[in-house]
């Protein structure tokens, strides 16, 4: 499953605190950091601001269809990666990381391809 949920750093917090409390605020799952990867980090504009701000893209693993509850958005979608890379609106950026995902030749932040 591939979602573009995410938000902002809020203080001090870190890019996997941010997720892990954002993906509890919009997706009711309680995650830890032991089951998020880091893919990348990279400095990207924002289509909203025009400014340029750091990105962290990461997977989540454990995670059950059945215990998704959406608090925020107005629908979830199941598809596979191959429909997602082709449907979905993703920026450049992260198509081109997921594909690498998907190829498996994807140097993780914890080091070695993810698999």
């Amino acid at each position: 499953m591939i979602t573009n949920f995410g938000g902002t750093l809020e203080g001090a917090e870190e890019p996997v605190d941010a997720i892990i409390r954002e993906i509890q605020e919009e997706l009711s799952i309680n995650l830890n950091q032991e089951d998020l990867t880091l893919l990348t980090s990279s400095i990207r504009t924002s289509s909203l601001s025009n400014e340029p701000h750091r990105t962290h893209l990461f997977v989540a693993r454990n995670i059950e269809k059945r215990d998704l509850i959406l608090r925020e958005g107005k629908e979830i979608v199941y598809l596979g990666m191959n429909k997602s890379l082709d449907l979905l609106n993703l920026s450049p950026g992260t198509k081109e990381v997921l594909m690498k995902f998907r190829n498996g030749v994807l140097e993780t932040q914890r080091g070695g391809a993810l698999r």
